[in-house]
Parts: C-alpha cells; structure tokens; sequence
C-alpha cells in the first residue's frame, strides 16, 4: 500500500550565478522522492549540472558527509526536469539535498520535492 505524499520547498525562484545547494530535508522514511527542478531563465549558452545528494544524521548535523544519488543531470533549457530516486523496498535514507554546479552562466530556477513515505 503507498503511503501518504509530502511536499517540500527546495529552493524558491530566484537567479543563481554561483555554485550552491538546496535546503536538505528529513528523508528517514521516504520510500520514493521525485524532485522537480523548474527552470525559467538560463543566459546565453547556458549550462547547469544539479545533483542528488544524500547524508547520515540528522538535518542540521554538523559536517556531514554528502555523496551522490544516481545520474547528474546536466539543464541546457528552460522548462521542467524531473529526478526520481526510488527504493520502494527499503527507505533512501536520512536526508536528502539537491547541489548544483554552473558550467556557465546564470540560471533562474525553483526546486521541489514530493516525497512518498
């Protein structure tokens, strides 16, 4: 039986010319989590890796650790991308984040998160 579905605010619309990551969130019982990356400005030849991350500990822990879930996923337009992380036979783990890295110029986006516990 699937569970109940929550939503979380990533990252609000706004511009982003450097490096960054989004606010993490408590994933301890999530067994699937689409994130939905809306992007609406890229500037000219505009190029943008977001990655999923997870970490142990509790959200706020100082220093954790942060490794890679799945595929980088490399945005050259606007419009919207989904990434879906899923372990329907066990939970994914304490908490999730999303980075991305500019390879370019600045990219005007917002991040959300549906996770199904």
């Amino acid at each position: 039986m699937l569970g109940q579905i929550r939503q979380e605010t990533l990252k609000t619309s706004g511009e982003e010319a450097a490096n960054g990551n989004s606010a993490q969130f408590n994933s301890k019982t999530a067994k699937a989590i689409e994130f939905w990356l809306n992007v609406t400005a890229l500037g000219a030849a505009g190029d943008y890796d977001f990655i999923v991350e997870t970490a142990l500990g509790d959200v706020g822990a100082v220093n954790p650790v942060w490794s890679q879930q799945g595929d980088t996923v490399n945005v050259i337009a606007t419009g919207i991308v989904n990434i879906l992380i899923n372990r329907i036979d066990h939970s994914l783990g304490e908490r999730y984040r999303v980075r991305w890295v500019k390879n370019t110029t600045e990219v005007t986006f917002d991040l959300k998160a549906a996770i199904l516990e």
